[in-house]
């Protein structure tokens, strides 16, 4: 089955007027998702905002998901473990999610029948980040076709390895006025410091977190969470940073037939009791990164080994990425150049699916190189150009281009522009035959 082509056009422009103080103190955040470098927000190539630690400590946010909720152009749909995310009326399948610019890339791995809002459970706890940074957009070129609606950067705190250590721990609870609704409890802790001054840091983080079924026919299902994640980070000098990472996260999602399910389902006249439906979802993360830090060059690449296991569906997915960025800065024109390798490995022996093979394993690899030069073609004047190719096992290639303009009209106004383009999902109800088409770009 091929989808039909879709073509759409979508020019995002942004002029801002601020009170100068406020714009003043926004002059001073940095951000990095956008090229892939830092730079001032008001320099950034995108229509970004930033939730920063302070305002996350300022306001009584439970997760990611709440604090996304102030942010323009973001929309959480749903409601207790379903909220879902999409950015500027896009489907949710379409926001990119990365952990310190590493990608979260399991939602192809579940049922659509499933509730949505699972990925949002793989996120860090609030104690442990330092900011947010949320593209509205497509941000195609450095990311790939999975953000086409835009790129939700989670950036935890840095591992420290010269000062003592500090840790954070925090509990909140919610108790609803309607006794019938489910109430919510969550611990959340972080912790980071020197095991060898200078050269070797550790952070460590955990979450609990349980929401309880509501008492209402179709209301929200239980859910419990359990996080965990340990970083190390070695720094042999001032120019070179090695991470290693590793977290775990359990979520389980139980329905019970007189709560939030119906005690019975009736078809044809004919009814019978329903049974307790218990979900668990696990996922489990690997990655190794390395930061570099020269005169006019700067690099990044990290190996990521993600699993995850959905036991009731008896579906498990491995996704193992290789990334590498770098920036070379030449004056008035500063380059991006990089690739990204990706194989995914998928066991579904839970398919009922009858195409005309049975499918219940599943692998696929694809590569893409990308380029992107940002010109500072004046004082107040900046244009990006990118490109990224990108290679299918199963689709072939895909040239995906990017332009975008900033220019600072005055030091209160800055007026922001630019085209890019994706790839949408293949959606299909058998597996792909030969001689079916690539699904038609969107710019």
């Amino acid at each position: 089955m091929t989808i039909p082509h879709v073509k759409a056009i979508a020019a995002a422009v942004c002029a801002a007027c601020l009170p100068s103080l406020v714009y003043a103190a926004d002059q001073d955040t940095v951000v990095v998702t956008a090229t892939g470098f830092e730079q001032k927000i008001q320099n950034a190539p995108a229509s970004i905002s930033v939730i920063t630690k302070q305002q996350i400590e300022d306001k009584a946010y439970r997760d990611v998901t709440d604090a996304l909720k102030d942010v323009p152009g973001v929309v959480v749909t749903g409601g207790g473990s379903s909220s879902d995310i999409s950015i500027r009326g896009m489907a949710s399948q379409y926001t990119l999610f990365l952990v310190n610019g590493k990608r979260i890339s399991t939602r192809g791995t579940r049922p659509n029948s499933d509730n949505s809002g699972i990925e949002q459970g793989w996120l860090p706890p609030l104690e442990s980040i330092e900011r947010i940074e949320v593209i509205r957009g497509p941000m195609s070129s450095l990311y790939g076709s999975d953000a086409m609606g835009g790129v939700i950067n989670v950036i935890t705190k840095k591992v420290s390895n010269t000062k003592g250590w500090t840790g954070s721990l925090h509990g909140d609870a919610t108790f609803q006025e309607d006794r019938d609704s489910g109430d919510l409890y969550q611990t959340n802790a972080y912790a980071s410091g020197p095991l060898i001054d200078g050269l070797l840091g550790a952070k460590v983080t955990g979450l609990l977190s349980r929401r309880a079924e509501d008492k209402i026919v179709n209301g929200y299902n239980e859910q419990r969470l359990r996080n965990g994640a340990l970083t190390l980070n070695f720094t042999p000098d001032d120019k070179n940073d090695f991470d290693f990472d590793i977290a775990r996260e359990l979520q389980d999602r139980d329905s019970t037939p007189g709560k939030s399910m119906a005690e019975e389902s009736c078809r044809n006249g004919s009814c019978k009791p329903n049974s307790k439906s218990e979900n668990r979802y696990e996922h489990t993360t690997y990655s190794l990164t390395h930061s570099g830090y020269y005169d006019d060059f700067n690099t990044t690449s990290y190996i990521q080994q993600e699993e995850t296991n959905n036991p009731g569906r008896q579906m498990k997915s491995y996704n193992t990425i290789f990334n590498n960025q770098n920036q070379i800065f030449l004056g008035a024109h500063t380059l991006t150049l990089g690739g990204q390798y990706r194989y995914e490995k998928l066991s579904d022996n839970g398919n009922q699916l009858k195409a005309y093979e049975d499918v219940n394993k599943l692998t696929r690899w694809s590569w893409a190189l990308f380029a992107e030069d940002e010109w500072a073609m004046t004082d107040s004047f900046t244009l990006t150009g990118g490109i990224r190719m990108d290679k299918d096992e199963n689709y072939g290639d895909n040239w995906t281009p990017r332009g975008y303009g900033v220019w600072h009209l005055t030091d209160q106004w800055t007026l922001k522009g630019g085209v890019s383009a994706a790839t949408a999902h293949r959606i299909c109800a058998s597996p792909p035959r030969p001689g079916d088409r690539l699904p038609a770009a969107v710019v």
